[in-house]
């Protein structure tokens, strides 16, 4: 989507829309902020830093993910000044498993595909090991 390619003005435009549906703010959210403003072409430090500043005021805490793209925009010098600043400690965060960060849910264990081996005639299957 719009992250991905940079497009920071799409992003917040669809964060906005989200936002005026309903939606709930979650760190995902920022982080594809973060994200738009690091791939955008120079990166957009300005928007980086003063999204990354409203974390708090919104509940959020950085993860791993924020700090990745947080560091993409402004270089690591500055967003590990911007952390301090902050009050948040850029090691711990680092330290800190995403799964057990805020706002990612957990990934759903699914089982195997089964294996398949195709015999002569097109109906005939034969199931392997599972």
């Amino acid at each position: 989507g719009w992250a991905q390619h940079g497009d920071f003005a799409g992003c917040k435009g669809w964060f906005e829309r989200y936002l005026a549906s309903g939606g709930k703010v979650e760190i995902m959210h920022w982080n594809m902020l973060l994200k738009a403003c690091a791939k955008s072409r120079p990166p957009l430090r300005a928007q980086a830093e003063e999204l990354f500043g409203q974390m708090p005021s919104q509940g959020l805490a950085p993860t791993r993910i924020s700090l990745h793209w947080l560091e993409k925009a402004l270089g690591k010098q500055a967003a590990q000044r911007c952390c301090e600043e902050l009050g948040y400690d850029w090691k711990t965060i680092l330290d800190t498993p995403v799964e057990k960060s805020a706002g990612y849910r957990q990934k759903r264990q699914t089982p195997p595909r089964q294996r398949v081996r195709r015999t002569r005639g097109a109906m005939s299957r034969r199931y392997i090991g599972g």
